[in-house]
């Protein structure tokens, strides 16, 4: 079975509850919701790129941490979501994205996506969302 996964990075602002959350519940982003909202809609499974964990399904359980990934982390990140992408076997990613120019701290998490895409031969594409909040209908034409 062929699978289209769509890919965003996950959040500075997370829920601090102690304990663990499901990864949409622990990051508070809408741009997070809105990916992951259309990518039920198409049809396409969805995942958030942790800085930390590599690949989190949504329902993924995790503690509240503080991480954000750095250029010098990229090549060896790359490598465990390499990995992580292979068990999943996508025919194809889309990676969902604030623009660099607005958002510079984004950039590493993209090289990482496209970076571990290039390694198990599996096309990104990447989409650039709009600035602000989102909704899954702000995204419908990607």
């Amino acid at each position: 079975m062929k699978r289209e996964i769509w890919i965003t990075c996950c959040a500075a602002a997370k829920d601090p509850v102690p304990g663990e959350l499901p990864a949409t519940r622990r990051y508070l982003s809408t741009r997070i919701d809105a990916v992951g909202q259309l990518a039920a809609r198409r049809g396409a499974e969805f995942r958030i790129l942790s800085g930390k964990y590599g690949l989190l399904a949504p329902e993924t359980p995790i503690p509240a941490y503080d991480h954000l990934l750095g250029p010098a982390e990229v090549d060896d990140h790359a490598r465990r979501v390499a990995q992580q992408l292979k068990e999943l076997a996508p025919h194809r990613v889309v990676y969902f994205t604030r623009p660099a120019a607005t958002d510079p701290e984004a950039v590493p998490y993209r090289r990482c996506c496209e970076a571990a895409c290039s390694r198990v031969g599996v096309p990104c594409e990447v989409v650039e969302t709009p600035d602000g909040p989102l909704t899954a209908g702000m995204l419908e034409d990607s």
